[in-house]
């Protein structure tokens, strides 16, 4: 159902992709020794971990810029653990701020570090691994830190290959959606696994060939269940869908579950403008009344935009919010262009479900 006459109430649109805050962790003790594998820990301080697993090539790493004492050749961190990184500047010619970034191989991460001198260390945590590059991290080799000039970004070097390691270990089986299982889209969805060791906390994602969907709900794997009640109303029907369940404490421990397919109801609804009108004059910088009205259902969450008849271009827009009726002021842009504009409202769920305003003529501030 949609209210008459509340104010068109903003909310934050979607997105996939968060800010990337760069904030590393410090070390948890208040008096800590240095590892010889660069750990942090309590007291006197023994590096964790023992043999070295084969890391592969690190010919990649000598161009003569920086260079990286820690982490070293073959060495394995603990994804429990905090770890002082250092790095230096070879000489003169890699002078200047650097930017730090962890890779996979030869895929990037994220950036871990910027605007940080040529020669230097900082404390590594990688319990605040999310809040950094907008992802957790896994067990397994391959890792590899780069510096980077700000300056000159032809100018960098890799560290050379590491390994990381937890103390988490098990497995994760997504049971419902049962393969090829129909999924209705206007009802909650109940998503099952079970999960053996030791395993901490989960996330769920949808996909569909691709990331579709961050679920963004962390619970203990011993729950064994989550109801997702809000499914994006803008997702399509179809098949090929599934599931990724991991541990948020441990990557490396995860499972894509089994394809099923999701049915959405078909919105039925419209919007109809009732001002501005053909005819109507509007100024810069003075409030106009503005007023729509919605029948049936197009969906909880509209768009609004404001659109320039010549060139045909929009010109102004509002972030997505609830869908309902609205009758009141709105204020024209102090800078805006004399012309003839339209407004446009329009469903986020169903994009063939919009309405534009009749044409009417804004006038520049100040104009006559």
């Amino acid at each position: 159902m949609f209210s008459s006459r509340r104010p068109f109430r903003p909310r934050i649109s979607f997105a996939s992709v968060l800010p990337v805050f760069c904030v590393l962790s410090g070390c948890l003790f208040s008096s800590c020794s240095l590892g010889a594998d660069g750990e942090k820990t309590p007291g006197a301080g023994n590096p964790v971990g023992g043999g070295n697993p084969p890391v592969g090539d690190t010919s990649h790493t000598g161009r003569g810029y920086y260079a990286f004492d820690f982490p070293a050749e073959s060495s394995r961190l603990n994804l429990d653990s905090s770890y002082t990184i250092r790095w230096r500047a070879a000489d003169s010619i890699g002078q200047g701020s650097v930017r730090i970034f962890l890779y996979r191989n030869d895929s990037l991460l994220g950036l871990l570090k910027e605007s940080y001198k040529a020669s230097g260390s900082f404390d590594w945590s990688f319990a605040g691994m999310q809040n950094v590059i907008g992802k957790f991290v896994g067990s397994g080799s391959g890792y590899r830190l780069r510096a980077v000039n700000e300056a000159d970004s032809s100018k960098s070097d890799f560290s050379p290959l590491f390994s990381l390691y937890s103390d988490y270990a098990g497995s994760l089986v997504l049971t419902t959606p049962a393969a090829g299982a129909q999924v209705r889209g206007d009802s909650a969805l109940r998503i099952a696994w079970t999960v053996s060791g030791k395993v901490g906390d989960v996330r769920l994602e949808l996909w569909r060939d691709t990331l579709v969907w961050d679920l963004g709900t962390q619970v203990p794997a011993s729950d064994g269940q989550f109801s997702w009640s809000i499914i994006p109303e803008w997702l399509p029907s179809g098949d090929g869908y599934r599931f990724r369940i991991y541990s948020t404490s441990d990557v490396s421990i995860e499972q894509m579950g089994p394809a099923f397919t999701l049915n959405l109801p078909r919105l039925i609804g419209a919007y109809e403008f009732l001002s501005p009108r053909s005819g109507d004059i509007w100024v810069a910088g003075v409030p106009g009344d503005l007023e729509w009205r919605v029948t049936g259902n197009p969906g909880s969450s509209s768009g609004l935009t404001l659109w320039r008849d010549s060139p045909r271009e929009v010109v102004w827009g509002w972030t997505p919010g609830e869908t309902h009726d609205y009758a009141g002021p709105w204020t024209v842009p102090s800078d805006l262009a004399g012309g003839t504009y339209r407004f446009r409202i329009g469903s986020l769920a169903d994009t063939t479900l919009f309405a534009f305003s009749e044409a009417f003529t804004i006038r520049a501030a100040g104009s006559p």
